[in-house]
């Protein structure tokens, strides 16, 4: 599968809330400050400009759950930032891997900085079709 790799110029912070309590997140959703069709997650990597030969298991590490879509404030935020992302449909950790590689490529071939060793999942339904993003902060002279 083949992705396309965009750049996203976030212009506000997403909100996220991590629910330790399922009961909160319902009561939360019933009022409507949360979204629990959005999930973010976040990955470490281990692979950088010098591995010129990664592993696909390098690309994404060590998931952990950040939060569901909250519309104030939340436990955490995705910053307003420039980003390289990759939308498709049917997520699955393959295809996760796949478009994660895709970004790593497309930097490369750009010549363009990460600013960290992280990468983001964001799942939501849209249309009644469930969709993925995933997201890597870029360096950029362009002030936002």
């Amino acid at each position: 599968m083949a992705f396309l790799v965009r750049k996203l110029h976030l212009l506000e912070n997403l909100y996220y809330f991590c629910d330790a309590d399922e009961s909160i997140s319902e009561d939360l959703e019933k009022n409507s400050t949360i979204d629990r069709s959005e999930k973010l997650y976040v990955y470490k990597t281990t692979v950088d400009k010098k591995n010129l030969e990664p592993k696909p298991e390098d690309f994404l590490r060590e998931k952990k759950f950040l939060g569901y879509r909250t519309f104030d404030t939340g436990d955490f935020s995705l910053a307003k930032a420039s980003y390289f992302f990759v939308q498709a449909q049917e997520p699955n950790e393959t295809a996760f891997q796949k478009a994660a590689e895709a970004i790593y490529l497309e930097a490369l071939w750009q010549n363009i900085r990460f600013v960290d060793d992280l990468f983001y999942l964001r799942i939501l339904e849209e249309g009644g079709k469930m969709l993925f993003q995933i997201l890597r902060t870029i360096e950029t002279k362009r002030a936002i």
